[in-house]
């Protein structure tokens, strides 16, 4: 396992996915479509309300459904084949409004600069003025739920 393969697994790959789901404006455009009609859409409703190709909104349905953000499935009436719906799985809904609450707070950056000043003599008995810069990171602003790390149930990782 490489250095990066070990700290990108203490993000449960399920989140790792459900944010590949997310990494492109038609997938974000096809799960708020969803969101803000509140209810299943067929393909052609889709494609009609975003405008977009075909092939492009099949490959983007089938990332968003490895992502577990929309499900997919047809309704069947007396044995006979009925239309195709998409939607948003609850996991969708819950990681989009958890993540518009993350995004509508305000934090502090991440890397805090701490800056002193400090009088530096040099061979001639000059003196300067210099400054030392410590980066300070602040865990508590990066995780807002916990000081010690990364949370993922049951352990955390610092």
């Amino acid at each position: 396992m490489t250095r990066v393969e070990e700290y990108a697994s203490q993000i449960p790959l399920a989140l790792r996915q459900t944010f590949k789901a997310f990494a492109s404006n038609n997938r974000s455009a096809i799960v708020v479509a969803l969101y803000e009609n509140n209810k299943r859409l067929t393909f052609t409703q889709l494609k009609r309300t975003l405008d977009i190709d075909q092939r492009i909104l099949t490959d983007e349905l089938k990332r968003l459904i490895g992502g577990a953000i929309v499900d997919h499935y047809t309704e069947f009436q007396e044995g006979i084949r009925g239309y195709s719906y998409y939607e948003l799985t609850e996991y969708g809904i819950n990681i989009l409004k958890a993540t518009l609450n993350v995004l509508s707070k305000s934090y502090d950056s991440i890397v805090k600069l701490d800056i002193t000043t400090e009088i530096i003599t040099t061979d001639h008995s000059q003196s300067i003025a210099g400054s030392k810069t410590n980066d300070i990171i602040n865990k508590s602003n990066v995780f807002p739920d916990s000081s010690s790390g990364i949370i993922i149930p049951g352990e955390v990782v610092a």
